[in-house]
């Protein structure tokens, strides 16, 4: 999910996608001379992957590993409740509103 300036990513836990992210990431930053702010950036994982898969997984992409999501554009994230559902509504919402003003 991209909007603006915040992302969020999601992959398989393989060698495969980890450098495909990585890569992807850092193509990004160099076409769009923007950074990655590594000190606000989030690695949560699913709590099937053992410690030492997260721990690589972390130092990899070079980001902050954590134990609970925090929010995404405003809203809890909260994949272990209604999945993406709060997301998806704020984001509609969001949309909504941009469009009504737009008339």
């Amino acid at each position: 999910l991209l909007f603006v300036d915040d992302s969020l990513l999601f992959f398989h836990n393989d060698s495969s996608s980890h450098d495909n992210i990585r890569k992807t990431i850092e193509w990004y930053c160099k076409i769009s001379c923007q950074s990655i702010n590594h000190q606000k950036s989030e690695l949560f994982c699913s709590p099937n992957l053992t410690k030492e898969e997260k721990n690589s997984l972390d130092q990899c992409l070079q980001v902050n590993l954590v134990q609970k999501p925090s929010k995404y554009l405003g809203v809890n994230f909260k994949p272990e409740e209604k999945g993406f559902q709060d997301l998806v509504e704020t984001l509609q919402n969001k949309l909504q509103g941009w469009k009504d003003d737009n008339k």
